[in-house]
């Protein structure tokens, strides 16, 4: 008897074991998962601003001062319902110098710098944040 409630015992703790294993693998997949989506996120608006900035003025294409305006302080917000996920991309504007740093002398502040910070669902551990430095540039003539 007490060799069968000792194969019990050990039977339980192997299956608690693999039960735990199994569940960080899948909360480590989760979180790459939700990572991989939110970076396709942030990635995205950033080369929506590129390809804004790259068409003619005399259409609808972005000038370089005009970055602060339509995308500083700007929110959205991406339902994914194939997906069961709802993702939040923040996205801010600072002004920069052509390193990207904010905190250099203002007379050197010439530099758009746009921040996209993607939060996510609770399987997303830490926030996405993806930058890019703009520069005061035309492509008129190219």
């Amino acid at each position: 008897m007490f060799i069968a409630v000792l194969a019990i015992m050990l039977f339980a703790t192997i299956a608690i074991v693999h039960l735990r294993t199994v569940e960080g693998a899948a909360d480590l997949v989760t979180n790459a998962s939700h990572s991989v989506q939110a970076m396709q996120i942030a990635q995205e608006v950033l080369d929506e601003i590129d390809a804004r900035m790259m068409v003619p003025k005399e259409a609808v294409g972005l000038k370089f001062n005009q970055i602060d305006g339509q995308y500083n302080n700007l929110e959205r917000r991406y339902n994914l319902e194939h997906y069961g996920t709802e993702f939040h991309l923040i996205i801010r504007v600072y002004p920069c110098n052509q390193y990207g740093d904010t905190a250099a002398s203002s007379s050197t502040l010439v530099n758009k710098l746009v921040v996209a910070t993607v939060q996510g669902p609770a399987g997303l551990k830490h926030p996405v944040t993806l930058s890019r430095v703009y520069t005061a540039y035309s492509v008129e003539g190219l």
